[in-house]
């Protein structure tokens, strides 16, 4: 079997001016909100690459900085505040979270259709049920790739 390499520069490009055309036809930008807790270098540089793609394609990015010694009880707070606030239209949780903190406990504040990365137990189980939902954007991302290049 010979391996093939995947251009998935081209399949970028082309996802983000079909994201470009949905988000220029909106009557506001859609506000996306990312929380992070903790100083985790990688989660870091993936917050400044969301924040670079959503510029790009005309989404409103912010990136909230939460103390290092934030509690679950205020971290799930904060993520049901941003839940229930209507120009909030996608929230994303970065992980890791500090050490101590319940990881699916906040995954599961947030409202399931605010839930960009798909964590929230009832997308999770939408998927693993084979229902339309929102998954883990890597996930679909890979399965685009795989799609657009056979």
């Amino acid at each position: 079997m010979t391996a093939k390499i995947l251009e998935a520069k081209p399949i970028v490009e082309q996802i983000r001016a079909e994201l470009k055309a949905q988000v220029d036809a909106m009557q506001r930008p859609p506000v996306l909100v990312a929380l992070m807790a903790g100083d985790d270098a990688g989660s870091r540089a993936y917050a400044k690459m969301q924040a670079k793609a959503a510029a790009q394609v005309g989404i409103e990015y912010e990136l909230r900085q939460l103390p290092d010694d934030i509690t679950d009880e205020a971290l799930q707070a904060e993520i049901r505040k941003l839940s229930v606030d209507p120009v909030i239209d996608g929230i994303i949780l970065q992980s890791p979270l500090p050490k101590g903190l319940d990881e699916p406990a906040a995954q599961g504040a947030i409202e399931p259709e605010k839930d960009v990365d798909g964590v929230h137990p009832m997308n999770l189980g939408l998927v693993a049920a084979d229902r339309e939902a929102l998954a883990p954007c890597t996930a679909q991302s890979a399965v685009r790739l795989i799609e657009e290049t056979g």
